[in-house]
């Protein structure tokens, strides 16, 4: 049910982010026994999302939730930016990160570690990485746990 949930409020936010010009990263719906969470992550490609940008988004998802209904118990609304530390989509952000510093977790261990900090030099499979301690590491997307800025 968190998964349908989550596509319906998906189409909503996604149509919202778009009118304020900024894209949707992540909707999660969590249930808890009280009262549930709707978190949403916004990003923007021309600069930081501001507290402004989440307040607004938030005053006007509001309202199109109102009136689609999509979830019928209490919930708290959650609108927030990536952050400084934000995962990285491998699919849709890997261009924009060339040349940052990442750290990545491996679903397999590279060198006997699962866990590598190091500079993104490319964005096609596999990735390279520059790392201070071994220099250039090489994975593969199918190896890619999690994927995050680390500045």
């Amino acid at each position: 049910m968190n998964k349908e949930v989550e596509q319906i409020v998906a189409v909503l936010a996604e149509s919202v982010a778009e009118s304020l010009g900024m894209s949707l990263l992540e909707v999660r719906f969590i249930r808890h026994q009280r009262r549930h969470e709707l978190r949403i992550t916004l990003d923007r490609l021309d600069q930081s999302v501001s507290i402004d940008d989440c307040t607004q988004f938030s005053r006007q998802l509001a309202r199109r939730m109102d009136l689609e209904d999509p979830i019928s118990d209490a919930y708290v609304l959650e609108v927030s930016s990536p952050g400084f530390r934000r995962l990285i989509r491998i699919s849709q952000d890997l261009p924009r990160f060339i040349g940052r510093r990442i750290k990545i977790r491996l679903i397999e261990a590279l060198q006997d570690r699962t866990v590598w900090i190091g500079i993104l030099q490319n964005d096609s499979d596999p990735l390279h990485i520059m790392t201070d301690e071994v220099g250039d590491i090489v994975v593969p997307f199918s190896n890619v746990k999690q994927l995050n800025l680390h500045e």
